[in-house]
């Protein structure tokens, strides 16, 4: 298992907000494979958010 620490989580999380514009472009766009893709990737990140403890200082 890994810990995050608060620059890895803040950069998921910015990672995350920004597929989430992406999948919503996609989709709007038409282009729902893409779109299909970004949401996998983004479900990997939050994941990857929820199941990974913060790191202590």
């Amino acid at each position: 298992m890994y810990r995050l620490d608060d620059r890895q989580r803040k950069k998921l999380e910015s990672i995350r907000k920004a597929l989430v514009l992406q999948i919503d472009e996609a989709a709007r766009d038409g282009h729902d494979l893409l779109a299909h893709l970004l949401e996998m990737a983004r479900s990997e990140v939050s994941a990857i958010l929820s199941d990974t403890p913060r790191a202590k200082h």
